[in-house]
């Protein structure tokens, strides 16, 4: 904000929601929409400057109540040295008037004030169009002499307008037709008050789904803030009776995306168990008794997202425990929140929710593989886990989105030679130590590819008379390991190629993931490393602290099979 010059009076800044301010002190509500109800009226291209007592009855109480508000909101034009007036004549000087009837208006801006006044709404300054299209959802008047639709029809119709917008902006999002950075961005122009109410639903909508394309664009920080935003306004607007009763009993399902979209911000920042402990606090309006919050048990989309992060949660703290998921209490734990997860995304009928899901439970199954082998056999495990990333994936690729995840060719790459075996059975090191080629002992120990693909293709003897569904998985694993690929070397080079060219749209920890997968096949088909290991390195100040100390590891284990 430019500074005044000489014999300038500073400008006025007049908050428009609690806490209200105007300039530097708390003023009262009925204040500062008069204010910006004289403002707009001194700015209109009519000759009536002035704003009538009845016009001001949204923003005054009712009775005698009126008289002792405008008393005070006067005191507060002293104290902040704005000159108002009141009265027929906008041209007497305000010293003049005769304060006994003032409460009877109309009220209007001396000359020259004006121009010292900015309002702010939600942390943005408004511009003259966006004042007079709030103060007329205050006033419920319409703008302009022509009629408009008033009361609900209005709401109704100015809420439209705002869903039309939001669709088309989640659309293009979901489909990666715009950067989700633009998107994020797009969603101020949604938010403006010109187009609906600050209490129509569609508004709230909006900012939930800027939240999260701003989590999924990696803005954990502006997206935290976007939440703690919406949950404010979901709780000042379950207090509106003006709200229509019908959307206020969905306020809490928004309340609730908001503190699981915060939970998520934190999963992804690396501080799951500080997610894992908001999800808890949550955990009476899933697990609990179904009278107690009807809204959030009858929401399937929102139970599954809710089990779905609090197993990821659980997971990650569980990994990070010495590194050693050994915990089979906590493992079917982890499993039973992947499983209701499930069944709510199947409930739901979404397509992308069950992908998530059915990917998570695979790669879960592995990750979990020391504290289920006594149940499941590590065999039976490690099959287990890749007919679910596959079906994950099958999910992914008929759901529109072409090439499917990369993630899931990962997770299968990781499954394949054995990952996480290495780290916890002690294998890593006898292999390390081992007298003779140690390549040649660790590709001994990875899944072949024909050997994998052979057994997806096998009948499950847990499944007899299934035929038709063993045809169905076996298609599963025609669609991401085809015959036509030789071995795990050929898979990763085509996946590393590919991920490189999407540029941007993939995450530096995706890109790092695929790097680190196609140097151990380059390993261990006793390829050099060096010039793709050096990307990876140069790749690191991107990742978190986290990822970085994963990569680092990994690294080490590599220079043990590789001599350059």
């Amino acid at each position: 904000m430019p500074l005044p010059g000489a014999g300038e009076k500073p400008p006025i800044v007049v908050e428009l929601q609690s806490p209200w301010h105007m300039g530097e002190r708390p003023a009262s509500r009925v204040a500062n929409l008069m204010l910006l109800a004289m403002a707009v009226a001194r700015r209109s291209a009519g000759a009536e400057v002035a704003v009538p007592v009845a016009g001001l009855a949204c923003a005054a109480p009712p009775g005698n109540a009126f008289a002792m508000a405008v008393s005070r909101a006067f005191a507060h034009f002293d104290r902040a040295g704005l000159v108002v007036g009141w009265g027929e004549d906008p041209l007497q000087p305000v010293s003049s008037l005769p304060r006994r009837g003032r409460v009877h208006g109309p009220f209007w801006l001396a000359q020259g004030q004006l121009a010292r006044l900015r309002f702010h709404y939600e942390g943005r300054t408004l511009t003259a169009r966006q004042q007079r299209a709030l103060w007329s959802q205050c006033a419920g008047a319409a703008q302009g002499p022509a009629a408009e639709p008033r009361g609900d029809a209005r709401r109704l119709e100015a809420g439209l307008e705002t869903w039309v917008r939001l669709l088309v902006l989640r659309q293009a999002a979901e489909e990666g037709r715009l950067p989700l950075a633009e998107v994020v961005g797009a969603f101020e122009g949604v938010l403006d008050p010109a187009h609906s109410s600050d209490d129509d639903l569609s508004r709230l909508w909006a900012l939930h789904l800027q939240a999260r394309y701003a989590r999924l664009a990696r803005q954990t920080d502006v997206s935290r803030g976007l939440y703690a935003r919406l949950l404010a306004r979901c709780r000042a607007s379950a207090r509106r009776a003006q709200v229509p009763r019908q959307e206020r009993v969905r306020i809490p399902v928004l309340q609730a995306m908001a503190e699981i979209g915060i939970a998520w911000c934190d999963h992804q920042d690396n501080r799951s168990a500080i997610a894992l402990r908001r999800l808890q606090r949550m955990r009476a309006q899933f697990d609990g008794d179904a009278a107690a919050s009807p809204p959030l048990r009858l929401s399937s989309r929102l139970a599954a997202e809710y089990f779905n992060l609090r197993a990821l949660a659980r997971r990650s703290v569980m990994l990070s425990d010495d590194g050693a998921p050994s915990r089979a209490e906590d493992a079917a734990q982890v499993l039973n929140d992947m499983q209701l997860a499930l069944l709510c995304a199947v409930e739901t009928d979404s397509l992308t929710l069950m992908e998530a899901v059915a990917s998570n439970l695979g790669y879960t199954l592995w990750l979990l593989g020391p504290a289920l082998d006594e149940r499941l056999g590590r065999d039976a495990g490690r099959l287990l886990a890749i007919r679910w990333i596959l079906a994950g994936e099958a999910l992914c690729r008929r759901h529109g989105l072409g090439s499917g995840s990369y993630w899931n060719i990962i997770y299968i790459c990781r499954v394949a030679r054995g990952a996480l075996s290495q780290t916890h059975d002690g294998s890593f090191g006898e292999g390390r130590q081992h007298e003779g080629d140690p390549v040649r002992f660790w590709r001994a120990r990875v899944w072949p590819l024909a050997d994998l693909r052979a057994q997806l293709q096998s009948p499950s003897p847990e499944a007899a008379g299934s035929a038709l569904a063993d045809r169905q998985l076996q298609s599963l694993c025609d669609l991401l390991l085809p015959p036509s690929l030789p071995d795990w070397l050929t898979l990763t080079g085509r996946m590393l190629a590919a991920v490189q060219q999407e540029g941007d749209a993939v995450s530096p920890v995706q890109l790092g993931a695929a790097m680190l997968e196609h140097l151990w096949q380059l390993a261990l088909h006793g390829h050099g490393l060096a010039p793709l290991r050096q990307q990876l390195r140069a790749l690191m100040p991107q990742l978190t602290g986290a990822q970085r100390r994963y990569v680092r590891e990994e690294l080490r284990r590599l220079s043990y099979l590789s001599c350059d």
